[in-house]
């Protein structure tokens, strides 16, 4: 089976979950509901021997959680929520991704009985996601940035010994997820513990309609230059703690990160003291996809002749969308392109690539990011991971720190984080990261094997620069 090359590059990361004088308390942001289920669809030959329309299959019960709560029992059937028919997960979600915090609910299950089954119906508040706890060595306080009609949510880790402290901006990934409560397995989770541990304050903000709500816009459906003036919004709002100085803000990017953040600082409005990257780029998009296919696919199991007739396909394919910025529609008339992008690009009937929008993807595209390189004043730590599949060599990290100082003499640096993959994991080298990808192993190095190598560069570059 073909490998899909470009969702490799993008979706490693996702994984769907008293300080009171600090921070200003969030006055509008509702808890998102947690309903603590894990749903399974209803097959076909129980759906006909239920006599059902579908429906949701509880596999899991969670402590709790809403369901718990209510009595739902492992092996229920959800048929309804609110009144509404629960067909499938599609069903569902529209009507859980509404629920918030003390909302009624009101849902029917289909339960067995012995020999018979029996339509039970159950209704009360919905409770709210548990929230990050202290730690004795931090304190955790949510809060809120204003954006458009609506607001984000922000989360901010303070450590318990005095300050001032650095304070570090994080801005992750394209994926849309929640920042907040990720898992501890996650390397997101591990940088943002060990950095507040060594006594830096990290800050960081939920995408648009990620986590509490509701929010103006929804992630999915947002445009790249939307979640960038979002991660500009965090930053002002920043900007008000009583903790903050720009003389000690410093932006963390990882991947798409790496390109919002000297976005974010190359005009007059956002001065943080340093900017440290990650597995990111400065060419521009079409340059770049275009030579991660051809880096990645030979090196995936694909063969050269027939692969080179793909990349004079996408040669045209990615020049049409990227560079002239011509929309989907028209760049499907072309079934070869169509059924690329629907292979390599998992290209849906709702015009979305890789699960954005295309025009995520080409907004991206019309930024000229060795510009943004040059005006941005702050400090520089480009890191380039060993085995970093995704961005395929050093040239692009290295070129980062190139420009900088080309423009502001002694302010770029690079690293280089040994052995480590896109996910910051040690894996080796760059053959050994490529042959466990999709495989079982991966997931203990996942959990077990984050470098943690680069939280002393980041902490020593940043005690240096400060």
């Amino acid at each position: 089976m073909k490998r899909i090359s470009i969702i490799s590059c993008l979706l490693l990361l996702l994984l769907p979950f008293g300080t009171d004088a600090y921070l200003l308390q969030a006055q509008n942001l509702r808890r998102r509901a947690s309903l603590g289920f894990r749903p399974a669809p209803v097959s076909d030959s129980l759906a006909k021997a239920k006599t059902i329309d579908g429906g949701l299959l509880i596999t899991n019960i969670r402590p709790n959680g809403t369901f718990e709560s209510f009595g739902v029992l492992e092996n229920d059937i959800l048929l309804k929520a609110n009144g509404a028919q629960i067909t499938d997960w599609a069903s569902g979600r529209a009507i859980f991704s509404n629920l918030f915090e003390g909302d009624q609910l009101a849902i029917t299950v289909l339960r067995a009985k012995g020999k018979k089954d029996k339509r039970i119906e159950l209704k009360g508040k919905v409770k709210g996601l548990p929230k990050e706890a202290n730690t004795p060595n931090y304190d955790v306080e949510y809060g809120e940035a204003p954006f458009l009609n609506g607001y984000l949510r922000t989360i901010t880790t303070l450590p318990k010994t005095k300050g001032p402290h650095p304070i570090i901006y994080f801005i992750p990934g394209y994926n849309c997820f929640s920042m907040d409560n990720m898992r501890a397995m996650h390397p997101y989770r591990k940088m943002i513990d060990s950095l507040t541990k060594l006594g830096n304050i990290v800050y960081r903000v939920d995408k648009p309609g990620m986590g509490d709500g509701p929010s103006p816009c929804n992630c999915q459906d947002t445009g790249f230059e939307t979640e960038l003036q979002a991660f500009k919004a965090g930053y002002k709002n920043l900007l008000k703690q009583s903790f903050a100085s720009e003389e000690r803000i410093f932006i963390f990017g990882h991947s798409m990160g790496g390109i919002e953040a000297p976005l974010m600082a190359a005009g007059k409005e956002i001065n943080p003291k340093g900017i440290a990257v990650y597995g990111t780029v400065f060419q521009t998009w079409y340059e770049y996809i275009l030579n991660m296919l051809r880096f990645q696919e030979p090196r995936s199991g694909e063969e050269y002749i027939p692969f080179e007739a793909d990349m004079q396909e996408y040669i045209q394919l990615l020049y049409a969308h990227y560079v002239e910025f011509k929309p989907l529609s028209e760049i499907t008339k072309n079934p070869k392109w169509e059924a690329l992008l629907k292979r390599d690009f998992l290209m849906d009937d709702q015009g979305n690539l890789l699960f954005r929008k295309a025009e995520y993807w080409q907004e991206i595209a019309k930024h000229t990011l060795a510009d943004a390189w040059a005006k941005t004043d702050a400090h520089v730590l480009s890191i380039y991971g060993e085995a970093d599949f995704e961005v395929f060599s050093a040239f692009s990290m290295q070129e980062i720190a190139r420009i900088v100082n080309a423009y502001h003499p002694g302010h770029g640096t690079f690293a280089e984080l040994k052995g480590s993959d896109h996910s910051m994991i040690k894996v080796g080298s760059m053959a050994e990261g490529v042959a466990l990808r999709g495989s079982p192993i991966y997931r203990d190095f996942f959990v077990n094997k984050f470098n943690y190598e680069i939280i002393t560069m980041l902490n020593d570059w940043i005690s240096k620069t400060i």
